[in-house]
């Protein structure tokens, strides 16, 4: 039962990953 854990790490670091994008252009826009 080792590929359950990897399919949620991945998933983790994506929705992560996504929100990172997704949050930097915007504090950036309103430094600016």
């Amino acid at each position: 039962m080792i590929t359950f854990p990897l399919v949620f790490i991945v998933l983790t670091a994506m929705a992560v990953s996504g929100l990172a994008a997704r949050s930097v252009p915007s504090t950036v826009v309103r430094t600016r």
